[in-house]
């Protein structure tokens, strides 16, 4: 097999799976009524910490209207909560609720449970030496 019909295997490979725990993490989301877009903003603002309008427009390549109608509908739904930054007054951060930290765990324990169901009958070192694999592919890139 030639190197390009290898990468290019390894692309479906990733692409196919992307697409599985995509869709079921996207039925997760259903179950508490928010979108893909919203819980890319809290998972954000839960690894993060909290984040001014610019750096979530920044980090998750969204223009600056569509993330501020998204956080006025998440904070009238009480997912996110406005306020001051310590260190510069005049700045305003979004963090989360309690409500909200909840569906992130709640949604990553689901998908961890997915990722376990689909590598049923995979050998645990096997296992070991992608996630390896996947973490030593993502490090060259950082």
């Amino acid at each position: 097999m030639s190197e390009q019909a290898l990468y290019a295997q390894l692309e479906l490979a990733f692409r196919r799976f992307y697409i599985k725990l995509f869709r079921y993490g996207r039925g997760e989301l259903a179950k508490f009524g928010i979108s893909g877009s919203q819980f890319n903003i809290i998972v954000t603002v839960y690894f993060q910490g909290p984040q001014s309008l610019k750096d979530l427009c920044e980090r998750l390549v969204l223009a600056p209207s569509t993330i501020s109608e998204m956080i006025v509908r998440m904070e009238d739904a009480g997912l996110v909560i406005k306020k001051k930054d310590e260190q510069d007054k005049r700045k305003i951060l979004i963090d989360l609720t309690e409500e909200s930290k909840k569906i992130v765990i709640s949604v990553i324990d689901a998908r961890v449970r997915y990722v376990k169901e689909l590598s049923q009958g995979i050998d645990k070192k096997q296992l070991e030496v992608l996630r390896d694999t996947l973490e030593s592919m993502l490090e060259c890139q950082e």
